[in-house]
């Protein structure tokens, strides 16, 4: 009996629109780290996932709430 492999994607979501991939093979925090020098929100993120449907992989990030002071 062969095995077969099925590749899955990954895909990284914030607030509704797809993050680049920039490290497929690292993990997913690295990206989101890396996303943060533009979008600051992201430093404390939580991120979400994944959920897998169709061999996509998507990860949701949403950012933490908090009260300053």
């Amino acid at each position: 009996m062969a095995l077969k492999f099925d590749t899955v994607t990954r895909k990284i979501v914030y607030k509704g629109r797809e993050l680049a991939d920039t490290q497929p093979d690292g993990p997913v925090e690295d990206v989101v780290r890396q996303h943060a020098l533009t979008i600051p929100e992201l430093a404390t993120a939580n991120i979400e996932g994944p959920e897998i449907t169709n061999g996509i992989a998507t990860y949701t990030i949403s950012a933490r709430l908090g009260t300053k002071g």
